[in-house]
């Protein structure tokens, strides 16, 4: 026992692999998750670019851990379709969903919060109704969600313009929500 002891140790020298990158890439994937999910995301991050060795293994936890299909497919049938819109209209995923996701927390049904910005609103809007979903208009606001959506782009727009609007907190037109169900 002790010779097979002394092979590991010289085993472990001769590699240059500290015995934690030993035992962590000698690992099944299971263990690999299950070792990494206690750990908060961004130590997960800085291990990622500290250890070259870990690299591999930590690319491949990443990959498990935050699989975007996995969580948006619960919300759209065609997510690579959800992503292109929302990168092509500059939008981003935000709120309590997108906290749960980077918190590797995925068994919740959290509504998803989508920002996008003006000129992206119809765009996105009517994407969301071809994937399925309903415009249900907060009370008081039109029951028509372009005319909504074209009144809060051209508002902002002018405001903007016109030099009234220095930064977008000082009015109500800077974030208007329009909800989908």
């Amino acid at each position: 026992m002790a010779s097979s002891t002394l092979e590991i140790v010289r085993e472990l020298q001769a590699s240059s692999l500290s015995p934690f990158e030993e035992f962590l890439l000698a690992s099944t994937p299971v263990t690999v998750d299950a070792f990494f999910d206690r750990w908060p995301p961004n130590l997960n991050f800085k291990l990622h670019y500290i250890s070259t060795s870990m690299h591999p293994a930590v690319e491949a936890y990443m990959a498990r851990a935050w699989e975007i299909e996995q969580v948006l497919g619960r919300y759209f049938p065609q997510v690579s379709s959800f992503l292109h819109i929302l990168d092509y209209r500059g939008g981003v995923v935000g709120g309590e969903g997108a906290y749960r996701y980077f918190s590797r927390d995925h068994d919740t049904d959290e509504p998803l919060e989508i920002f996008v910005p003006c000129h992206g609103l119809l765009c996105m809007g009517h994407w969301l109704k071809r994937s399925g979903y309903s415009y249900m208009p907060l009370p008081g606001n039109t029951p028509m969600f372009d005319t909504k959506a074209l009144t809060f782009a051209s508002i902002s727009s002018e405001l903007r313009s016109s030099g009234s609007l220095t930064t977008w907190h000082e009015t109500q037109w800077g974030f208007c929500p329009f909800m989908f169900v």
